[in-house]
């Protein structure tokens, strides 16, 4: 069910998507793990094997006393189990009553992964690992994912095997429609954005070739300045795609959203500089009853600033949680 929403009405000067793209990263102050008590000390790191012989670390939160539900979190492109996003959001599950993982992708938890694998917007296998792991907590699960997170949350949702624990998804700036935000983010308006991200993900991405240099076939991805030459390069043979486009188009949301049979709620922006209109489905949720999906006129990507110490999209998460699933 869609919703155009003007419920979040950003503060002065944050009705402008690039600015609130860009604030949260820049600027904004979350103090979770609350360094006073402790900070970082209190995250416990717990490593899994993964069925190919690698493995993934997940940062488990502070737990509350009684926890009602488990929140798994997938960060974004070029982030980690400890970015601003993922420790608001924890905070903002946590007094709701959530017990937090938050876990990482491959190369992104400080420690280089074994397997030539990594990760790409489609790839849910390591996050249904993540799952299979929780579910030994025995409390319902929720997964919530941010950007290239949100679209494995959706992707994984829409698939055959869904963990019969998970009770739903949240998912938040999704670009869902790959192939034109795949062209979007190396248009010149979002150089800034695309220089940045390729900088936190080349460094990983070199280390990975040095092992297995098979990957690129042999290829130079040192002057890569672009996500088209990057997913050509190294993307599209490590998967098995045959180009760029053939990966965009195969690992798009929205053919799966008809298929999602779980509680979801996604939030996007329609000033988000990531996404073209078509990234924001309208119609695949008019004809999904569990489908639940507010069009914000503000928030840019993963934005959504407040004056208060949490975000929109923290808000918004906590009361589909509380309207929809009765936690």
């Amino acid at each position: 069910m869609p919703l155009v929403s003007s419920l979040y009405v950003p503060p002065f000067p944050f009705q402008n998507g690039r600015l609130n793209t860009v604030f949260p990263t820049l600027f904004r102050r979350v103090d979770y793990p609350d360094r006073q008590e402790g900070g970082d000390s209190l995250l416990r790191r717990e490593r899994i094997s993964t069925p190919d012989g690698d493995f993934l670390d997940i940062d488990i939160y502070p737990s509350p006393a009684s926890p009602r539900f488990l929140a798994v979190l997938t960060h974004g492109l070029g982030g980690n189990s400890r970015r601003k996003y993922v420790r608001g959001m924890a905070r903002a599950f946590r007094r709701a009553g959530g017990l937090c993982a938050a876990w990482n992708h491959r190369g992104a938890s400080g420690e280089i992964n074994r397997a030539r694998r990594f990760s790409h917007m489609g790839e849910t296998g390591d996050l249904a690992a993540v799952i299979a792991w929780a579910e030994r907590f025995d409390l319902p699960i929720v997964l919530a994912g941010f950007s290239m997170g949100a679209h494995q949350t959706l992707s994984y949702l829409g698939g055959d095997n869904v963990s019969p624990a998970v009770v739903c998804g949240i998912a938040i700036s999704d670009p869902c429609d790959t192939v034109t935000a795949g062209n979007l983010i190396d248009t010149p308006r979002n150089t800034v954005f695309r220089r940045y991200l390729l900088k936190q993900l080349l460094p990983l991405v070199r280390e990975k070739l040095s092992r297995y240099p098979d990957i690129a076939g042999g290829a130079d991805v040192g002057g890569i300045t672009d996500f088209h030459t990057f997913d050509n390069l190294v993307t599209a043979p490590a998967f098995g795609f045959r180009s760029a486009e053939d990966y965009y188009s195969r690992v798009s949301v929205l053919p799966r959203i008809p298929f999602i049979r779980k509680p979801v709620f996604l939030l996007n922006a329609l000033d988000d500089p990531f996404c073209t209109p078509a990234c924001h489905p309208f119609s695949e949720a008019e004809k999904n009853p569990v489908f639940w999906f507010e069009a914000s006129r503000w928030g840019g990507h993963m934005g959504f600033v407040t004056k208060g110490d949490t975000c929109y999209h923290e808000e918004r998460a906590v009361r589909f949680l509380n309207e929809r699933i009765g936690f």
